[in-house]
């Protein structure tokens, strides 16, 4: 069957695509792996139904400048595929382009929905579906689009068993000839070369490329650590003769110093009690790390050497000559996030049974970057957070103890070895600092 698509679409270099812009169904729901030019298409097929209806189309992102960085103002999409005649009517301040068979196509965020309450849509398109609120489809646009006869097309990346998910398997399971849906995996679709996809898979933890890019479901898609309490072990206590890791996340305003030491003699390491403090002067906060720190008996670590960390640094090193600063930076703190996920994903570590150690590190979610990255460059859309309203030092505290942890367990002979996951990933972040020219990729950041 014939397709007519707007200027400058190319669906034979996407030919998976081809049955979504044939199908007759009312409503799609496509379900792709990251970098899967899935707004390439929808932003085509946006056009093409403007110019099949003489009703309004609508693109919706979750976010109003989202859509308009995402859509509206990239030069690759629709301005790309709207005829120049037709584009240079635009109205860049409300983001709406006239057709000369009548209505607009709108561009917006689901932030500004209410502007779209009882339009006459003809065809919906909504993007990263599963950042948007599920109740919008049945409360305001099934309702226009059923009285209206009119189409809409989900798409998004899986972030769970979330909405995106549940229309999906209706769309392929119901047999509803009204529902249409497409599961699309990197390693299956070749849109993403093999080697770059070998690149991310090797730098990314396990169970977030699954979900990015082969788009297997988790349990919850947005958690960072999974399942950390199955790590608990209660009851180990500090041993002076074992060799140990230390990592000091230094209060900053209301946050707490939290010191964190794992022992590194035991087979499989074990982190002990945190010591979290705050509100105390800071010299003797200095006293309470000096004092863990040779009753550790003078462990290797790093210690948060941001912010204030920066100028209290030498103090703390001149005495703890084993302690190193690391300075969060976007890809240093994303760098020792991952490690940590790669850490509890192979068992390396137990933890102890510290009900606020468990309850921030359940609290971690993947949350949109969209202040440090542009929405469509996809590699770096998400980082890991704590809430707003809670704090994060127990979690990062933890995460400068195991950064670097040994390969095996110091002095007891144990053969447990650093994962062929973890090698990689350290091996990479190796190369990365060299070609970055951050020294002679020492992972060690001062």
């Amino acid at each position: 069957m014939d397709i007519d698509i707007p200027l400058n679409f190319r669906p034979s270099e996407t030919p998976w695509y081809l049955p979504v812009l044939d199908s007759p169904a009312k409503y799609k729901v496509l379900c792709c792996h990251r970098r899967a030019r899935k707004t390439s298409l929808v932003a085509a097929d946006l056009v093409r139904q403007k110019f099949l209806t003489t009703k309004n189309v609508l693109y919706l992102a979750p976010y109003r400048e989202q859509a308009r960085k995402l859509i509206w103002e990239a030069p690759n999409m629709l301005q790309n595929f709207m005829p120049p005649e037709v584009w240079k009517e635009r109205n860049n301040s409300e983001m709406k382009c006239p057709t000369p068979n009548g209505g607009f196509l709108y561009v917006s965020g689901s932030d500004n929905y209410e502007a779209f309450r009882g339009m006459d849509i003809g065809y919906l398109a909504l993007d990263e579906w599963d950042d948007q609120d599920p109740k919008l489809w049945n409360e305001v646009f099934l309702p226009i689009l059923g009285v209206n006869g009119g189409k809409a097309t989900i798409i998004g990346t899986l972030k769970g068993k979330a909405d995106l998910w549940n229309k999906l398997q209706y769309a392929l399971t119901s047999g509803d000839p009204n529902w249409y849906g497409l599961l699309l995996k990197a390693s299956e679709s070749g849109i993403v070369p093999k080697d770059v996809l070998t690149e991310i898979e090797r730098t990314m933890p396990r169970s977030t490329y699954q979900q990015e890019f082969e788009c297997e479901p988790l349990a919850d898609g947005s958690v960072v650590f999974r399942e950390p309490r199955r790590l608990v072990k209660a009851g180990i206590a500090q041993d002076a003769a074992h060799r140990h890791r230390m990592g000091v996340d230094l209060a900053k305003h209301s946050d707490f110093t939290v010191i964190t030491l794992v022992d590194v003699s035991l087979p499989r390491f074990a982190v002990l009690p945190q010591r979290r403090f705050n509100k105390i002067e800071w010299s003797i906060q200095r006293g309470m790390i000096e004092a863990e720190y040779f009753k550790a008996n003078n462990p290797d670590g790093h210690y948060d050497s941001t912010g204030i960390g920066d100028v209290i640094g030498e103090e703390i090193e001149k005495t703890c000559k084993r302690l190193k600063g690391y300075r969060f930076t976007g890809p240093s703190r994303e760098e020792l996030i991952n490690n940590l996920v790669l850490v509890m994903e192979n068992d390396r570590i137990t933890l102890p049974d510290d009900d606020g150690l468990m309850a921030e590190l359940e609290a971690f979610r993947w949350v949109a970057n969209r202040a440090d990255a542009s929405p469509t460059d996809s590699r770096v859309k998400y980082r890991a957070e704590a809430p707003a309203s809670m704090h994060d030092d127990r979690v990062m505290s933890l995460a400068l103890s195991c950064w670097e942890l040994p390969d095996k367990a110091v002095g007891s002979g144990s053969k447990f070895m650093m994962t062929p996951e973890e090698k990689r990933f350290y091996g990479i972040m190796r190369e990365k600092r060299v070609r970055e020219g951050r020294g002679n990729g020492s992972l060690r950041m001062a």
